[in-house]
């Protein structure tokens, strides 16, 4: 993972734990694919700052996999958004930002930002 934190990282009734790659609600493991996982990594590593789509294409596919990236964020974003029980709608944890990018709603994080090292 691109960051080390001591302990998982919790917001809302979730805990993720960047080592492992697990989340989980209420103690349950939260099933995620692969992208969704990189993708929520990538979003906790500096809530405040909103990935832009291009960003996110480049961490979750390599340069050689050839895919409608457009539709393949859409999904992915979606799907991580569904194992959080939200929509675009009623989004509470990843917010859209204007001019196509998405960023952690950082204010339900418990951790604080401090705690967290990141790696270079």
């Amino acid at each position: 993972m691109p960051y080390s934190a001591p302990t998982p990282i919790r917001f809302g009734l979730f805990e993720f734990d960047p080592h492992s790659g697990e989340l989980r609600r209420h103690g349950l493991l939260v099933r995620l694919t692969p992208q969704a996982r990189a993708l929520l990594c990538m979003l906790l590593e500096s809530p405040l700052r909103t990935r832009t789509r291009e960003e996110i294409q480049q961490r979750l596919w390599p340069s050689n996999i050839h895919v409608d990236f457009e539709r393949s964020v859409n999904k992915v974003v979606h799907y991580l958004r569904g194992a959080l029980g939200e929509t675009a709608k009623s989004a509470r944890y990843i917010e859209t930002a204007a001019g196509g990018g998405y960023r952690f709603q950082s204010q339900f994080l418990e951790q604080p930002l401090a705690a967290r090292t990141l790696q270079t």
